[in-house]
């Protein structure tokens, strides 16, 4: 397992600062209520917070008092070896990184959701009706859904224009070329 540790000043020593450290852990089975009650209190005296998983998984974040960002990761290392493994038994970390403050606030100013589209947004993409945009979404080799809400599927932008880019057109018709500045007539 690898601990990774990012600053922004580098690795040098300065007086103790909040520290923010993540741990993604794997888990023998998902965790019952019990168990994650039980991290909960552990991780309360640490400004901490729990994701669980479907998957068996749980994700730990902290905030550590600590002089620099390896510090950090030993204080948070001995937490998880002893006091994590015995309320889970089994549990394995798959991913620890720590965060000084400044690079934890851009991280969470930055959006990590991909660009979604509609039905309208993808026969605007496509240069084709609404109505055969709709029918392509429905087609076997059209991208799944990223979110189906009640007011209509949402695709990943990314996997949409991949698929347009290698899809075979009908013959007879020219491929779609947006006017210039974004914009159809």
């Amino acid at each position: 397992m690898n601990w990774h540790s990012t600053t922004t000043e580098g690795m040098e020593k300065m007086a103790a600062a909040t520290w923010y450290v993540d741990v993604d852990l794997a888990l023998p089975a998902p965790a019952d209520d019990g168990q994650i009650e039980a991290l909960m209190d552990l991780v309360q005296p640490m400004h901490g917070a729990i994701a669980s998983g479907a998957r068996a998984t749980i994700g730990l974040s902290l905030a550590i008092e600590a002089e620099n960002s390896w510090e950090a990761l030993a204080m948070v290392k001995t937490v998880v070896a002893h006091d994590v493994a015995a309320v889970i038994p089994g549990s394995r970390v798959t991913s620890v990184r720590a965060l000084d403050e400044d690079t934890r606030s851009a991280e969470i100013d930055t959006p990590r959701f991909p660009e979604l589209v509609a039905v309208p947004d993808i026969a605007d993409m496509l240069g084709v009706a609404r109505q055969t945009a709709f029918k392509l979404s429905n087609r076997d080799d059209f991208p799944s859904p990223a979110l189906t809400p009640r007011t209509g599927n949402l695709w990943v932008r990314a996997a949409v224009e991949q698929w347009s880019a290698a899809r075979d057109r009908k013959p007879g018709r020219r491929p779609h070329v947006p006017l210039e500045g974004g914009q159809d007539d």
